[in-house]
């Protein structure tokens, strides 16, 4: 099987959602009139090359920030279902663990340590309270009062956690992508 040999590289000449080229910048990858426009499908993360031709993943920050916002309202949103009625977390704990396997998913592929324990700290507090309730064998009226003791717990020390990633997430290029790499490199060139 043949190598594929790439002879030259250069800039696109059109913007790759509207295929046009009158508000198209090709040096930054922007366009004006898909600004509004992310892609929260499978494409969420796209590889570019870097002048040493070394192959960076940049993430479509769109898809984790959205998520990581998400997974704040529920977390809220299932605190105070929890004060309403404790059985509320026969809902709230599959959506919290599934919206947390997406983070975490998401942050391993962009090699984001700190999106990987926000995403799976959901998971592991409804398994946490999941091993609870089936080990001590706890009814609801039983499981109340200490599921409710370490859901305030868990929001307290997790929410802050959550709002520095959507901080973070927040210093974005132009065209919508975050990469510590390229924050990086930025930085130095700055210098």
């Amino acid at each position: 099987m043949s190598r594929i040999e790439i002879r030259q590289q250069s800039f696109p000449t059109r913007c790759e959602i509207c295929h046009q080229t009158d508000l198209f910048d090709a040096e930054k990858n922007f366009c004006s009139r898909c600004i509004a426009v992310k892609d929260f499908s499978t494409k969420a993360y796209q590889t570019s090359n870097t002048t040493s031709n070394n192959p960076i993943i940049i993430l479509a920050s769109g898809n984790i920030e959205l998520m990581t916002l998400v997974q704040i309202v529920a977390i809220i949103c299932t605190l105070v279902g929890i004060f309403i009625e404790i059985r509320t977390i026969l809902l709230s704990g599959p959506i919290l663990s599934s919206i947390g396997a997406v983070i975490a998913w998401s942050s391993y592929r962009c090699k984001s340590r700190l999106g990987i324990v926000w995403g799976l700290s959901a998971l592991g507090i409804t398994l946490f309270c999941i091993g609870l309730i089936l080990t001590f064998n706890w009814l609801p009226q039983d499981a109340e009062f200490p599921i409710r003791i370490i859901a305030i717990i868990y929001t307290l020390l997790v929410l802050p956690l959550g709002i520095t990633i959507l901080l973070h997430l927040n210093r974005k290029n132009p065209n919508g992508t975050f990469s510590l790499k390229q924050r990086k490199n930025s930085i130095e060139t700055e210098k």
